[in-house]
């Protein structure tokens, strides 16, 4: 949306709490105006299952709003997602052609990475390699805050 000098205006209001369970995408629909009347329109998807968006209106790029909706669906989504993990334990992040969280108690950062990687190897996905020369074992407390990277 414009005004009359042609600068972008955000949207007067955004929302993301429409789930179209047929295909699995949240709507974030928009308004440009506060009108009740005005009728919004769909300028994003977000996967239920992936937390993956697409912007279909080009505009909707430039919309802090729009992004700020699409940011907090990806957190709900993942949110979800997420095991409940006793507070003495890590998630070690082990990053192979997917990626393999494995639970381990909390210890030093060494007994934690090789727990990590015990429990991948039990899992029985094969023998642990690089991707990419990108780091293959990450750790990170119940917070979110990477302890380790390797």
């Amino acid at each position: 949306m414009r005004d009359e000098n042609g600068n972008w205006l955000d949207y007067a209001e955004v929302k993301n709490d429409y789930l179209d369970e047929t295909d699995g995408f949240w709507r974030i629909d928009a308004w440009e105006t506060g009108d009740y009347d005005e009728e919004g329109k769909v300028v994003a998807y977000v996967h239920d299952a992936s937390g993956d968006a697409v912007i279909t209106e080009p505009l909707a790029r430039l919309s802090e709003k729009v992004k700020e909706a699409i940011e907090d669906k990806q957190r709900e989504i993942r949110a979800k997602s997420v095991k409940t993990v006793p507070d003495d334990y890590v998630c070690v992040h082990i990053a192979i052609e997917g990626r393999y969280d494995a639970y381990v108690p909390r210890g030093t950062v060494d007994e934690m990475k090789e727990a990590g990687i015990q429990e991948y190897y039990g899992a029985d996905f094969g023998e642990l390699h690089d991707v990419d020369c990108k780091g293959v074992v990450y750790i990170e407390d119940a917070d979110g805050k990477y302890l380790y990277e390797c």
